[in-house]
């Protein structure tokens, strides 16, 4: 009889709960999980993007799925890579990304589809996460907005999730930062431990997301905890006004429940901030009572140590067990070393360029979203001026105040002190500047001693922390809008954002179809992309392994879908047998009978977890030397064998500090739940009390419309302003459009030079447009970029590539990848050594061909293997010092003038007179003059004489760069001259018509001095 109370009770609660949600939640959260919809429509076709990492994933997840079998809690051993000798991938691979596409494939979806899911769910953490951060950080809806739209639309991020990168674990991990943040800013504020057990969960998602990010974000996220807890020490100095007896009288008693907390999150306002706009106008009912001692927030600054403890059966196993693999710094170092992975600055401010079509590899730069950067500025800006936030200008006023997540509740009363501001403007600042600075070359001797860092590989991973600092900065930028025109120009700055990144919204490497996911596609691709294990340096590898294999007896059974024996047959001896009782991921269990004792190979790489036992009894595993594999010593008779893979003791503490730590929270909250009544006590509010002060539906349900429709109709119909499609034989991106034909069937089509100019030390960038119409190409040729002398075409400089592509962020495309309908955009960074004389050089770039022992692959037709492009300047890292004599004279050479400045008499023998000219122009002229220097008796009888080409050939005039004091050394032959004063004249001509260039004045040549020649 009471089950009907109670099912009515019930009942009424659900309902008054749906009512709730549906009028009370935050508008501007549901606008910032909106918003990620012009990067989802992307994903809206069958496929996955073409990206490089992907695959790697995908398969990850595939075997992480294989790997799991009887007894086994957590995977460590990944039985099929490795060409199915085994990989202890999952020692060191964080588990969460992996654990999210199984659970979708438990779902039902496909593991295609599965993964294309979690790429959506990530989208949507990084906007929702930013949101609620810059939320309730600046206390604005509009400062929450601007600051989700800068972080999920970094290029950075889009980069990753649609054009090159598909490292998921990378993306999911970034995509957690603002969460953690967001938990600690409220347990900060609230001293709830929900909040800080919240920020621990999220902490310890990105330990098992990825371990660098994981790593760099570590002193972000407690430095954040500690300057919270100063600043939550300058409010509680500060006299507070409290807004609610009840909820003071309840905070007193017992502090605040964070059940209550979390629905007011979800209500869209923060206990501690009042909210002006549109769509949240809602004060809290509950309020802190600020005692007046400083004592630290424990649940804040809990967030790093019981996040440790919950992860601490991945990392801690993570950590201390790659001194049994091959993943030591200098393998790194040897293989894939850090300081040639340095973008340029400029590259962090490029405006992003329409993306080619035709193009499979279009240039993406790693910017950092200029835009952003901007919205950034102003926004450090008024956080350290004190514009905006009721510290002056427009929000001063009563009507215009603002309060943060950071301010008491008397912030409603009086404007909010900039003890909270100033400090947090500097953090995230400081967190942005220090994660740039890492990822420039500048950085280069904190790479050196922090070693650790070098095995992120990439100094450009720091942009994802980089995006944190300033999209929270950037949300700050819209404190300083007038209230009356906030929205609209929050609108404004919402469309210039995504405006500004919009080609990077429209894929255009195309889609790849995956299924259905096998163990024989994981094995084929693992052979084409010779990544043993997943991993591009087969780091993983057990250090006895020092030959590390490039295929297997297991490959046929593989691509056969089948699972395949482990046991080397033939290391059994005669008249021996083995016969096969169990195997799994894990175990392998023989009955083996032998008239001898003999040794046992297995097809099984030795690492520490390996445990064999005959008849119960231990057993004795010893690598193969070289290759690492299983040997066990068998003696004669017959023998139960099984061999395991398990937990060591150091894996085994490591789950038992993570089993701990939830046992502990678990029966927190048990005693919290049974303990005593909850914190705050009080009905849901009737559908009376839940109306809101004025219509909130139409003002929402307006721009969600114009989000939708903008998000899944327009954006696909602007595709053609935000991309390029270059006709056959052309790359529209080019600077300098060529046709070279190379033997083979290959062309370069195109270039791009950074610079004409160049000084000594410094770098240039070639960017080379190849196609081919004879695909598929046999072998992996390796383009390369000179620098070569004019005269003797000696090379100065050059820069080969391994594989043709980007090499700072190796998106590469071998040649034998190429297709004849697709152009390949190939960089090269040049270095000019800071000893190369300031003349002109030649551009010049060819083909490597590796399997032709290096020899170089001629033009098409021709003997030469090497196409000129263009001629680059090198200039003197300092001007020379001017000569002894000054002249004022020029040469007219048809537009262009060539200058002679100075002068200078080196030395005067019986047989050599040797002196220096410098020289100028204001342009290169069209010809290569050539000087000549005379030496004229006082009859003006030519006397000696000696005609060269400026610097003897090396540097010609028409190379000349405009400005550039060229010091000329010349010399005359004086064998057999008479001695006596000569006049010495010099002047110029075209040695192809023998015409002398002449001056202003008519003369065609210039006298430098009167020479004097002795008798000795």
């Amino acid at each position: 009889m009471k089950a009907m109370p109670d099912v009515s009770r019930l009942t009424s609660h659900v309902s008054r709960l749906t009512f709730y949600l549906a009028h009370r939640l935050d508008g501007g959260l549901i606008l910032a999980a909106l918003l990620p919809l012009f990067i989802i429509q992307s994903l809206l076709q069958p496929g996955l993007p073409t990206l490089a990492d992907l695959p790697i994933h995908l398969y990850r997840t595939l075997e992480y799925g294989q790997a799991w079998g009887p007894g086994v809690i957590v995977p460590r051993w990944a039985p099929n890579l490795a060409y199915g000798y085994g990989y202890p991938l999952f020692v060191f691979a964080p588990p969460l990304p992996y654990w999210l596409g199984l659970l979708f494939a438990i779902l039902g979806f496909s593991l295609e589809t599965a993964f294309k899911l979690l790429i959506i769910l990530t989208i949507l953490l990084y906007a929702i996460g930013m949101y609620l951060l810059g939320r309730d950080l600046w206390g604005r809806v509009e400062a929450g907005l601007v600051a989700a739209t800068a972080y999920a639309f970094a290029p950075f991020a889009l980069r990753e999730a649609l054009l090159y990168g598909g490292n998921v674990p990378q993306y999911l991990a970034i995509g957690l930062f603002p969460w953690t943040m967001w938990a600690v800013l409220r347990a900060a504020r609230s001293r709830a431990w929900g909040w800080g057990v919240t920020a621990a969960c999220f902490y310890a998602a990105i330990l098992m997301s990825h371990l660098f990010q994981a790593l760099i974000f570590t002193p972000v996220v407690g430095l954040f905890g500690l300057i919270l807890w100063g600043q939550e020490t300058g409010v509680r100095g500060q006299k507070s006004v409290v807004s609610s007896q009840k909820s003071v009288a309840s905070s007193q008693k017992k502090g605040l429940d964070f059940k209550k907390l979390l629905f007011a999150t979800l209500r869209g306002h923060s206990p501690f901030t009042i909210r002006h706009s549109p769509f949240t106008i809602r004060h809290s009912p509950f309020a802190i009572h600020h005692s007046p001692f400083p004592l630290p927030s424990p649940p804040a600054l809990a967030a790093i140590p019981l996040g440790l403890l919950l992860a601490a059966f991945f990392w801690l196993p993570a950590f201390t067990e790659r001194v049994f693999t091959r993943a030591q710094p200098d393998i790194y170092l040897e293989k894939s070393p850090f300081f040639v992975r340095y973008p340029h600055w400029s590259e962090l401010l490029a405006w992003i360029p329409p993306l080619d079509a035709r193009a499979a590899n279009p240039y993406v730069p790693l910017s950092l979203g200029l835009v952003t950067v901007i919205l950034a500025v102003l926004g450090f800006l008024i956080g350290v001026r004190g514009w905006g936030l009721g510290v002056g200008g427009q929000g001063s006023g009563a009507k215009g105040q603002q309060a943060s997540i950071l301010h008491p509740p008397s912030s409603i009363l009086h404007p909010p002190s900039t003890v909270y501001r100033l400090p947090s403007t500097l953090f995230f600042a400081a967190v942005a500047l220090t994660a740039i600075f890492l990822s420039l070359p500048i950085s280069r001797s904190v790479w050196e001693i922090v070693t650790i860092l070098q095995v992120a590989e990439f100094p450009w991973r720091m942009l994802g922390l980089a995006n944190l600092g300033l999209a929270v900065l950037a949300g700050g930028a819209v404190l300083w809008l007038p209230s009356k025109f906030r929205w609209p120009l929050t609108a404004t700055c919402l469309l210039l954002q995504i405006g500004a990144i919009a080609p990077l919204l429209y894929p255009v490497t195309g889609f790849s179809r995956y299924e259905p996911v096998t163990i024989a596609n994981q094995i084929d691709y693992e052979r084409r992309s010779q990544s043993i294990g997943t991993t591009t340096l087969g780091e993983y590898l057990p250090q006895s392994v020092h030959r590390p294999p490039t295929t297997s007896p297991m490959i046929d059974d593989f691509l056969a879908n089948q699972y395949p024996e482990r046991l080397d047959r033939a290391s059994l001896p005669a008249g021996a047998a083995a016969t096969l009782v169990e195997q799994s991921a894990v175990t392998h269990n023989y009955n083996l009978n032998s008239p001898t004792d003999f040794t046992l190979r297995f097809w099984q790489f030795d690492y520490p977890g390996w445990q064999a036992h005959f008849d119960g009894a231990p057993a004795l595993i010893r690598p193969e030397p070289e290759t690492g594999l299983i040997l066990i010593d068998v003696p004669a008779g017959q023998h139960s064998l099984t061999l395991h893979f398990g937990e060591t003791p150091g894996r085994l503490f490591a789950l038992f500090l993570t089993g701990l730590t939830l046992l502990g929270l678990l029966g927190a909250a048990l005693l919290k739940a049974t303990g005593h009544q909850p914190m705050i006590k009080g009905e849901l509010p009737t559908q009376s009390s839940l109306a809101p002060s004025h219509p909130r539906t139409p003002a929402l349900l307006l721009p969600c419309l114009l989000i939708i429709a903008a998000a899944l109709w327009l954006k696909p119909l602007l595709r053609p302003v935000f991309t390029l499609d270059s006709p056959p034989g052309r790359a529209l991106p080019a600077q300098q459009q060529t046709w070279i034909n190379f033997a083979g069937g290959i062309q370069l089509i195109g270039y791009d030079l950074d610079k004409r100019a160049v000084r000594a030390g410094e770098r240039v960038e070639v960017a080379l447009y190849w196609q081919t119409d004879a695909a598929p190409l046999k072998n992996n040729l390796q383009p390369f970029v000179h620098l070569d002398r004019l005269d003797s075409l000696t090379t100065v400089a050059g820069a080969t590539n391994y594989t043709p592509g980007d090499p700072t962020t190796e998106t590469v495309m071998p040649t034998f990848h190429w297709d004849n309908t697709r152009y390949v955009r190939d960089e090269h960074e040049v270095i000019v050594p800071s000893d190369t004389l300031p003349i002109a050089y030649a551009v010049r770039a060819g083909l490597i061909d590796p399997d032709r022992d290096g020899r170089l692959v001629r033009l098409a037709g021709q003997q030469e293997d090497t196409a000129l492009l263009t001629t680059i300047n090198v200039l003197p890292a300092q001007e020379p010092p001017p000569l002894a004599e000054k002249t004022q004279a020029s040469f007219q050479a048809d537009d262009a003038r060539l200058n002679l400045i100075g002068f200078e008499l080196a030395s005067v023998t019986r047989t050599q007179l040797d002196f220096k000219l410098a020289w100028q122009t204001d342009r290169p002229p069209g010809t290569d003059y050539t000087v000549f220097a005379q030496l004229l008796d006082l009859e003006n009888n030519l006397v000696a004489s000696f005609d060269r080409p400026p610097l003897d050939g090396a540097y010609p005039t028409s190379t000349w760069w405009p400005g550039q004091t060229i010091i000329d050394p010349r010399y005359i032959p004086l064998r057999g001259t008479p001695p006596g004063e000569y006049r010495l004249i010099v002047g110029l001509y075209d040695p192809a018509t023998q015409q002398r260039l002449v001056t202003a004045s008519g003369a065609d040549f210039i006298e430098l001095a009167v020479v004097k020649i002795g008798e000795k």
